[in-house]
C-alpha cells in the first residue's frame, strides 16, 4: 500500500503493542462470505464464518470492531444470548457455548454508517461511489472479524444496492453471479480462491465508466484488464493500462511470477489517505496516481503513475500470495516490493533519474526519521499506531535492504533466492527472517549481521580516509563505521555489512584497473568491485595506483549510509566530468554544490563544471538536466544537520539564491541558446512522456528557472510565451512556477488563468493551489488561508490538503519558519483533523517533529504547537504517538 478514528484514550497514553508479544491467533477464519447490504443512511453487514480452534475451544473468541452498531451474534446457527457476549473499546468477546467443537461456524450482523466515514478506513464515500480501504487495520470497522494479517480466509462477497446510484458492484476475485432484484435493486457475487488476510479486502459501488483492454499471460491464459473512474476521466487511462502490461510482462520475465485471477480490476478514488492499495484483484488508487494526460499531469506524474502502478500490481506475489505474519513485518512486503518497482522503472525507464529520485528520498527524508524522534528500525520492536508506522524507513530503506541482497548475491543467485521464497511461503503469513534464508539458503552469506540492517535505527556513518604511497604505489582505504547517538535508543548497536560499490579514477579522468588482495573484495569487473566492509575498521590496499588517483565510492549508492570522505573541488569536479559511474557524476555535482551553498565555498571551479556539463551534447539531456539542479532544501537541511547539529533555514535559503544567481549570469546567453535547442528538438511533435523527450523538457526548464531570478521583462514574456503555448502541463507548470515565485507582475494573470482553464480538473488544480502555497512571498499565509475558501478546495480530500497544509509547511521553509504564524497554522489543522481523519492529521505533523535541530528561539516555538497539540481531548493514537515521542525525545 502506498487509521481509524479511535475511542478517546485514557489519560491520553493509548496501549503500545511489542513484537516480542507475538501469539499466533487462537481462532482463525478458513472462509467467510460477507453480505453487504447498501442503504440509504447505512449499510447491513453480515459475515458467516467457518472458523478454527487453534487448539482446544477453551478460551472465549475475541473479535476486532470499530464504530458498528452489533445487531446479532450465532455459533453454530444459535443465536448467542446478550449475557453472552460483551464489547469493550474495539472488541467484541464471544464464550463459546460448552461443546463447541474446534471447528465452528459464527455468524455476526452489524450496521455501519459508510456515508459519515471521515477518517477513509473500513467503507466510506468519496463523491457519491463506496469504496474501502482496510489496511492496515480497516476491515474492522466493516464488521467484528480476526482483524489481523496472520489470519488468511477465502472470501466470498455479496452487495446489494440500489441500480441507480450504484450500478457497478466490485470486489476482490471473480464474478460468480450478477442478478436484479425487486424495488430497482441487484446484487452480485464475487469469490477469490485465494486466502487472504482482511487488509486485503475490497468492494466498491457507484455509478462508474470502465475501460477495459486484455493480457495474455506466459501460460496463454487471457486476463481482463478493467479501469474504473468517473465517466470525465475515461480518457486519462491509456498510460496506466499500458503501464499495468508493461509490468505483468515484466514480473513473469524478471521474477517468473503470473497472474492469477480472471480479472484484475483498479478503481480510481478522489478521497484516498493513501497513493494506492493492493487488495487482490481489485485496486483502489487515488486519483492522483491513476490519471494520466498530457494537459493535466505533469512528466513526473507520469513517472509517478507508472511506478505505483507496477508496485500495486507487484504485490500480488511480494504481499498478497505472501504476506506478513503481523505489522511488525510490514517490510517484508513494502521493501521487497519498492526495490521491484524501482528495479522496474530503472529497467524499462531512465536509470539514472529513478535512481537519483530514490537516494534524494533516502537522503532528504529517510535519513532525518532515522536522526529524529520517530526514528525506528526496518522492523520496528514497537508501535502505539500502526499507520504512523507506513513510513520510508519501512517501506525505502527496507527497499535499500534489499537492493544489499541483490548487490551481495548477484542476479542470478538473487533470483534463484526469490523463486525459492515464492514457491517455499506462498498461501503463508511469514517474516523477514523467513525471506532472508530463503533468499541466501545455499550462499557463502553472514546472515546473523546483515540482519542487523533490520533490528537497529539510525543511519550508520561511513567514513573513509585514503593513504597514497609513492614508492610502493598503493592506495589504502581506511573505512570506518558507526551510528551517531540516537536519545530514544538505549541499545548498543553493532556493526552492519556495508557493501561499497567503487572504481578508481585518475587526474586525468581516466578509469583504472583495480588490484587488491582484500579477501573481501568482490570484482565485477576490471575496474570496478564491491568491498564488502563488515567491521567497525578495516581497510582495503590497491596495487600499482598513479599518484593522485581519486575513489569513486558508494556508487550507484550501494548501501543506505552516509559518507565522509574528503574529496577537494577538484576531485569532485574531475568526478562530475569523467566518473564511469553516472550516478555519482550526480552525486559529486551535488557535493560541490553543498559546499558552495552551506559553507560559502567558491563556486568559481562548479561554474566551469556546471558548464562544461550543462551545454555538453554528448550526455544525454535527462542526465544533464539532473547534474545541474541545486540540491534541494531539504537535502541542505540534512547535511547541514550532519556537519553542524542545526538548521540554518535563511542560510539554506539565501545560498541557494545567491548560486542560482551566479550560474544565470555567468550562462546567460548559453542558456537563452539552450532553450532554443531545447524547443528545436521538440518541435512538431506530440507529447510523449519518454525519456528522451522528458529529458529535453527537463532541461529547458531547468535554463527558464536560472533565468528567471533575473527577472527581467524579457524573461517574463518569454515565461508567459512558454505558458500559454505549452502542449503539456509540465512546460505550462513550470512557467507558471516562475512567474508566480519570482514575484513578476505577470503572476496574478496567469493564477487566474490557470483557475480558468483547469477549475474543473481536480488534480491540475492541486498543482495550482500547490504553487501558490509554497509560493515564498511574505503574505503567503493569508494567500494559504484564502485557497482553502476556495471553491475547488475540499477539505475533506487528502489530496488537497497536502497540496495547501503540506505544501505550505514542508514547501515553504521561509514562510513556515517566520515567526508563529506558519506553527500555530500546522498546530490547528492538525488538532481540526484529530478526529475526522487521525491518519491525515498524524502525517501532516512531520515539520513540527525536528524542532530541536533548530535555533533555541525556533525550538521553543515549535514546542509550544507541539504541546498545544498534545493537551487536545480525546488525541487520537496516531497522532498522540507522533507528539508525545517528539516532545520526549
Amino acid at each position: 500500500m502506498s487509521s481509524a478514528t479511535a475511542a478517546p484514550a485514557e489519560n491520553n497514553s493509548p496501549k503500545t503493542i511489542y513484537l516480542a508479544d507475538y501469539q499466533p491467533p487462537v481462532y482463525g477464519v478458513q472462509t467467510i462470505d460477507l453480505n453487504v447490504d447498501i442503504q440509504k443512511e447505512k449499510a447491513i453487514v453480515t459475515a458467516q464464518m467457518q472458523m478454527k480452534a487453534r487448539d482446544k475451544v477453551e478460551e472465549p473468541l475475541v473479535l476486532q470492531g470499530h464504530s458498528q452498531t452489533l445487531v446479532s451474534v450465532k455459533v453454530n446457527d444459535q443465536v448467542i444470548a446478550a449475557d453472552q457476549y460483551s464489547t469493550s473499546g474495539e472488541t467484541l468477546s464471544v464464550n463459546l457455548p460448552a461443546g463447541t467443537e474446534s471447528l465452528f461456524t459464527v455468524e455476526i450482523t452489524s450496521e455501519i454508517d459508510p456515508y459519515s466515514n471521515t477518517a477513509l478506513e473500513g467503507l466510506y464515500e468519496s463523491k457519491g461511489m463506496l469504496c474501502t480501504q482496510c489496511e492496515a487495520e480497516g476491515f474492522r470497522r466493516i464488521i467484528y472479524y480476526v482483524d489481523r494479517p496472520d489470519n488468511m480466509a477465502v472470501f466470498t462477497t455479496r452487495i446489494q444496492a440500489d441500480k441507480t446510484l450504484y450500478p457497478v458492484l466490485l470486489a476482490n476475485g471473480n464474478l460468480v453471479e450478477s442478478r436484479d432484484l425487486d424495488n430497482n435493486r441487484h446484487e452480485v457475487v464475487w469469490h477469490d480462491p485465494h486466502p487472504k488476510p482482511s487488509y486485503l479486502f475490497a468492494m466498491v459501488a457507484g455509478d462508474l465508466a470502465v475501460k477495459k483492454d486484455t493480457f495474455t499471460t506466459m501460460s496463454g491464459r487471457e486476463v481482463t484488464i478493467a479501469f474504473y473512474t468517473e465517466e470525465q476521466d475515461q480518457d486519462k487511462l491509456d498510460y496506466a493500462i499500458a503501464a499495468l502490461k508493461k509490468s505483468m510482462k515484466w514480473d513473469e520475465e524478471r521474477y517468473g511470477r503470473e497472474y492469477d485471477l480472471d480479472i484484475y480490476m483498479v478503481v480510481a478514488v478522489s478521497h484516498f489517505n493513501m497513493g494506492a492499495m493492493e487488495n487482490k484483484g481489485l485496486n483502489v488508487f487515488n486519483t492522483s496516481c491513476v490519471l494520466a494526460s498530457p494537459d493535466t499531469a505533469t512528466d513526473q506524474q507520469y513517472g509517478r503513475v507508472e511506478s505505483i502502478i507496477a508496485h500495486e500490481y507487484f504485490h500480488n506475489w511480494s504481499g498478497n500470495r505472501v504476506t506478513c505474519r503481523d505489522w511488525f513485518q510490514l517490510s517484508l512486503k513494502e521493501g521487497f516490493t519498492v526495490f521491484r518497482d524501482q528495479h522496474f522503472s530503472m529497467d524499462v525507464d531512465s536509470y539514472l533519474e529513478h535512481r537519483v529520485d530514490a537516494v534524494k528520498v533516502m537522503r532528504s527524508i529517510q535519513f532525518a526519521e532515522d536522526a529524529g524522534p520517530m526514528a525506528h528500525p526496518v522492523r520496528p520492536q514497537d508501535y502505539i499506531e500502526i499507520n504512523n508506522f507506513y513510513t520510508v524507513t519501512v517501506y525505502d530503506k527496507g527497499a535499500e535492504v534489499v537492493r544489499m541482497y541483490h548487490t551481495l548475491l548477484g542476479d542470478k543467485a538473487f533470483r534463484e533466492g526469490t523463486d525459492r521464497y515464492f514457491d517455499r511461503f506462498d498461501g503463508q503469513a511469514v517474516t523477514t527472517e523467513d525471506f532472508a534464508q530463503a533468499v541466501t539458503e545455499g550462499q557463502d552469506f553472514d546472515l546473523p549481521r546483515f540482519q542487523r540492517w533490520y533490528d537497529q535505527p539510525g543511519t550508520p556513518v561511513l567514513t573513509v580516509n585514503r593513504h597514497y604511497d609513492a614508492d610502493a604505489q598503493t592506495l589504502t582505504l581506511r573505512f570506518e563505521q558507526h551510528y551517531p547517538e540516537l536519545p530514544n535508543w538505549k541499545k548498543d548497536r553493532q556493526p552492519v555489512i556495508i557493501p561499497v560499490k567503487l572504481g578508481l579514477i585518475s587526474v586525468e579522468g581516466d578509469v583504472l584497473p583495480l588490484e587488491t588482495e582484500h579477501a573481501q573484495f568482490k570484482a565485477s569487473s576490471q575496474t570496478e568491485g564491491v568491498f564488502v566492509f563488515k567491521e567497525a575498521a578495516d581497510e582495503i590496499v590497491f596495487k600499482n595506483v598513479p599518484e593522485e588517483t581519486i575513489p569513486s565510492l558508494l556508487r550507484g549508492f550501494s548501501a543506505p549510509v552516509i559518507l565522509r570522505a574528503q574529496y577537494s573541488q577538484q576531485e569532485l569536479a574531475t568526478l562530475v566530468a569523467h566518473d564511469a559511474d553516472l550516478f555519482n557524476r550526480w552525486d559529486a555535482a551535488q557535493n560541490i554544490m553543498s559546499q558552495i551553498i552551506l559553507q560559502g565555498a567558491s563556486s568559481s571551479m562548479f561554474l566551469e563544471v556546471f558548464g562544461q556539463t550543462c551545454f555538453n551534447n554528448d550526455i544525454d539531456p535527462g542526465a544533464r538536466a539532473l547534474i545541474c539542479q541545486l540540491p534541494s532544501y531539504t537535502a541542505l537541511e540534512q547535511l547541514q544537520v550532519q556537519d553542524t547539529g542545526s538548521i540554518q533555514v535563511e542560510q539554506i535559503l539565501d545560498g541557494q539564491k545567491a548560486l542560482r544567481m551566479s550560474i544565470a549570469k555567468a550562462y546567460k546567453t548559453q542558456l537563452e541558446k539552450l532553450i532554443e535547442q531545447a524547443t528545436e528538438a521538440l518541435s512538431g511533435k506530440d507529447f510523449s512522456p519518454a525519456p528522451e523527450d522528458r529529458g529535453w523538457r527537463s532541461l529547458r526548464n531547468l535554463a527558464f528557472y536560472f533565468l528567471s531570478c533575473l527577472e527581467t521583462e524579457e524573461m517574463e514574456q518569454r515565461l508567459l510565451s512558454q505558458y500559454e503555448q505549452a502542449n503539456n502541463l509540465t512546460d505550462r507548470l513550470a512557467s507558471f512556477r516562475n512567474l508566480v515565485h519570482n514575484g513578476y507582475s505577470a503572476g496574478q494573470k496567469v493564477i487566474n488563468d490557470f483557475a480558468e482553464k483547469y477549475g474543473h480538473e481536480e488534480l491540475a488544480m492541486n498543482a495550482w493551489f500547490e504553487v501558490q502555497a509554497s509560493n515564498p512571498s511574505d503574505d503567503c499565509i493569508t494567500q494559504v488561508k484564502s485557497l482553502q475558501a476556495h471553491k475547488a478546495y475540499d477539505p475533506k480530500s487528502p489530496n488537497n490538503v497536502r497540496a495547501v497544509v503540506g505544501a505550505f509547511c514542508r514547501g515553504n521553509p521561509r514562510q513556515f519558519h517566520r515567526g508563529t504564524i506558519g506553527y500555530d497554522f500546522l498546530a490547528d489543522t492538525v488538532i481540526n483533523y484529530n478526529k475526522s481523519n487521525p491518519q491525515l492529521a498524524a502525517r501532516l505533523l512531520g515539520p513540527l517533529t525536528s524542532w530541536r535541530q533548530y535555533d533555541s528561539a525556533r525550538q521553543e516555538q515549535m514546542k509550544s504547537a507541539l504541546e498545544k497539540i498534545l493537551k487536545t481531548d480525546a488525541l487520537a493514537p496516531d497522532v498522540y504517538e507522533i507528539v508525545s515521542k517528539s516532545i520526549g525525545a
